[in-house]
């Protein structure tokens, strides 16, 4: 959880961060961090009718739940699991579809590479509740639109690591990608970077300080 100075909400926040070796290190940002999301991954926008995405307006319009498959039951029937929500009514669209402003359906902001020039896209991060389905000794999560009417959608298959927990994200281009574990902040190299470019993350690790102690001068030390 980022937390901002003095919980004033406003200035560079920071956040502390623990490795699976418990080594902790202090984020730095400035504003809401953005994420780096870059590699290949499944173009949705008109994929399937009402499926669309517009990144100038922003609007996006996802008719459906968007799953991956969990297998299949006793009767052949597929199961599917939830990874984003279909967008809800958000006024008129002229086509009779759902739309929904990007501000309110993708919060995150995404970037493809860490170029300081590029700007930022609209997105959103889900966790993805299941393993991925593995055949032939590789390992894939099945994408697949669901709208309630019993026949899903598939809308393609994105490779994913055997082991570990994966993330799914979606950017106003319709782009959906797979990301094992969490999906990285964009970094800062430098406490300057965090200031001129708002969102970047930087990151140092909170070694504990060199000491002069001398434990033989502590009567209750038991080194002595």
């Amino acid at each position: 959880m980022w937390r901002p100075p003095s919980g004033s909400g406003r200035g560079v926040r920071y956040q502390i961060e623990m490795d699976h070796r418990l080594v902790a290190s202090i984020l730095l940002c400035n504003g809401p961090a953005h994420l780096l999301v870059g590699g290949l991954g499944l173009d949705l926008d008109g994929l399937v009718p009402g499926l669309s995405f517009d990144p100038d307006l922003p609007e996006c319009s996802v008719p459906g739940r968007i799953c991956v498959a969990t297998g299949v039951d006793e009767n052949g029937v597929r199961q599917l699991a939830e990874v984003f929500p279909a967008t809800g009514p958000a006024g008129p669209t002229g086509a009779g579809g759902l739309q929904a402003v990007a501000a309110d359906y993708l919060p995150e902001s995404f970037h493809d590479t860490a170029d300081a020039d590029e700007l930022p896209l609209p997105g959103r991060v889900e966790a993805i509740p299941v393993p991925p389905l593995e055949a032939n000794h590789t390992c894939t999560y099945e994408f697949y639109l669901d709208r309630g009417d019993g026949d899903p959608v598939f809308l393609g298959r994105l490779s994913a690591a055997q082991q570990g927990r994966h993330h799914a994200t979606l950017d106003a281009r319709g782009r959906l990608r797979v990301h094992r574990g969490e999906v990285p902040y964009v970094p800062a190299e430098t406490l300057r970077e965090v200031q001129r470019y708002p969102g970047r993350v930087l990151g140092r690790r909170m070694d504990p300080p060199q000491s002069d102690f001398n434990h033989h001068w502590d009567p209750n030390s038991g080194r002595h």
